[in-house]
């Protein structure tokens, strides 16, 4: 029962990172039925943790015949400070083809590209609708 709840919440948590990076406030993947969630394990912690390193990432990447394509996503917060008062928000760190696994496309602007994935590449971001209207007046 417990492997079965954790299984369920990592699945969840992966959609909900996911939808929060996403420009589209109401959509649905199509492809949400072919997403698994890979973890890592500590055994000198005998636990599970929900993100891995850039070496792991690698690793899983290499895992063709198992893995169509591997993405990363990790929730963070971050501090924006355009206009007239600073603000905590919400995000998603994510590897440049993480958007384009869930088979969307934002309603205006574009997606991560590969050279943007690379350490030291350009810092690039995608807002959410949200945030646009809000902060950014559309």
């Amino acid at each position: 029962m417990a492997i079965l709840a954790v299984g369920i919440g990592a699945g969840t948590s992966l959609y909900s990172l996911i939808d929060a990076c996403l420009i589209r406030t109401s959509i649905t993947y199509p492809v949400v039925d072919r997403w698994e969630v890979v973890r890592a394990y500590l055994p000198h912690q005998k636990t599970f943790v929900n993100f891995l390193s850039v070496p792991e990432i690698l690793e899983v990447k290499q895992l063709h015949e198992l893995f169509e394509e591997v993405g990363a996503v990790h929730g963070d917060s971050f501090t924006l400070t355009r206009g007239e008062y600073p603000e905590r928000i919400l995000g998603t760190r994510v590897t440049a083809n993480a958007i384009t696994m869930t088979q969307t496309a934002p309603i205006l602007g574009r997606i991560f590209r590969e050279e943007e994935d690379r350490p030291g590449g350009p810092r690039v971001t995608v807002l959410s609708y949200e945030l646009w209207q809000r902060r950014f007046f559309g």
